[in-house]
């Protein structure tokens, strides 16, 4: 059964989160990308910081924003498979940005642990997992989202809303957890 919100309120509030959660996440790519610039300069930035940054990209990302648009990407292939095909695999990039991500985490656990690596390693590390999640979040913001809105039912739309319903970002939302409170402090004051 269609809730009161119809289609297009559905569809308005997964797309909208989708976008946000696409806007946060640039927001801690440029925060990365500023802190690795003071690596390379020589400097000591916050690895504490950059610890929660990764903390988050495991947690919210892997585990909510993209099994959202795998979802609705699943849905878009039943409606209009060539749609879903110019798209590509969303869910196999899904999984190399996972990959990418535990290579930029296993890069900065190397730097805290003071192992021996060459200096060029997390930074190389953390650019392929900017750049790879940058190309990705373009690819779904001009291609994925709009072939989304234009195919998805108002059914569709309410199942995808109903099955993340229950997580909300545990960085940018309201009830933001504890354990980001640092990263919080950092980018909002």
């Amino acid at each position: 059964m269609l809730s009161k919100k119809g289609v297009l309120g559905e569809m308005a509030d997964v797309i909208r989160d989708l976008h946000r959660d696409h806007a946060n996440i640039a927001l801690l790519l440029d925060m990365l990308e500023d802190h690795v610039r003071v690596f390379e300069e020589g400097g000591v930035p916050d690895f504490d910081l950059l610890m929660h940054i990764v903390d988050y990209f495991r947690d919210y990302p892997d585990s909510v924003h993209h099994p959202k648009e795998d979802l609705v990407l699943e849905r878009l292939r039943a409606r209009d498979p060539l749609a879903a095909d110019a798209v590509g695999d969303l869910a196999a990039e899904h999984e190399e940005i996972g990959a990418s991500t535990q290579r930029f985490a296993a890069a900065l656990e190397t730097v805290l642990q003071d192992a021996e690596m060459p200096r060029e390693t997390f930074p190389r590390a953390v650019d392929d997992f900017v750049t790879r999640l940058r190309e990705h979040m373009n690819k779904e913001d001009t291609l994925f989202m709009p072939a989304a809105e234009r195919t998805l039912t108002a059914q569709d739309w309410e199942d995808v809303a109903r099955a993340f319903s229950e997580r909300e970002d545990p960085l940018f939302s309201e009830r933001a957890e504890k354990r980001f409170d640092a990263l919080r402090d950092y980018l909002f004051d």
